[in-house]
This record gives structure tokens, sequence and C-alpha cells, in this order.
């Protein structure tokens, strides 16, 4: 006896999110699972943007402030005034080398998914997270 519930159909409604991990992955990766390289590198671009936007930019803030504190209430220490230098140095550094990843990744994945048409707006949306020709309101 075959019994047909059709509750259970299987016919999911299948929209993917346009935000958060999954963002920009293809429909069939996202309702299938035939996903390409490119949506795999779409995937880690936004684990990337994530741990990017997440934690290290904080860090960064929190480490720039505590190098120009130091700085400033080393109290004629020289010793105080250098590592205060020397942290605020690193941490303008370290924020080079993530923005540098990041645009290297998002360079990689534009030639992977054949989006190179929209490059300006594709690398303004990856640094900035916005559209550069959309002015925002006042």
């Amino acid at each position: 006896m075959l019994v047909v519930i059709p509750s259970i159909s299987l016919a999911l409604d299948c929209n993917p999110p346009t935000t958060g991990l999954m963002a920009g992955v293809g429909d069939a990766c996202y309702c299938t699972g035939a996903c390409k390289i490119g949506d795999i590198f779409t995937v880690g671009m936004n684990v990337f943007n994530f741990l990017k936007n997440s934690i290290v930019f904080p860090i960064v803030v929190l480490m720039i402030i505590y190098g120009g504190v130091m700085m400033i209430f080393s109290g004629g220490n020289t010793t105080r005034a250098q590592n205060g230098r020397k942290i605020l140095t690193t941490a303008l550094v370290g924020f080079a080398i993530v923005v540098g990843v990041g645009l290297i990744l998002s360079i990689v994945l534009m030639i992977l998914t054949g989006n190179l048409e929209n490059w300006m707006e594709f690398m303004f949306k990856q640094l900035f997270g916005g559209n550069p020709f959309i002015l925002p309101p006042i």
C-alpha cells in the first residue's frame, strides 16, 4: 500500500540567503548541493569578512588606542614611548596585511566566478561593504 502525503513532498522553499556565511552562493549549490569552486570561495570569503569585521578590526582599534595611550603617558621614559610606537606600528602593519589578503581573495574570487565587468563595485563592496555609486542618505 502506497501512502502519499502531500505535506511532505520535498517541495522546499529554496531561497538562498542574502546575508550570513552563505550569502552569494548560487541557487544550485544552496538548493541541491551542486556547488562549484566559485561557491566554495564565496563561502570562504564570507567567513574571512566575518572574521575581519568582527575580530580583527576591533583588536586593531584597541591596539592603536593602547599604543597611543602608552606613548602619551610615557612621562619622558623613552622605553615606554618606543614600546607604544612599536605596538602602534605592529597594529597598523597587521591591519595592512589583513586588508591586502582581503583584496587578493576578492580578486581570486572575481576571476573564478567570472564577475570581471563590475570590478570597481565588487572591490568597493569587499573593502567598505557598500556601493560606490550610491550615496548614503543625509
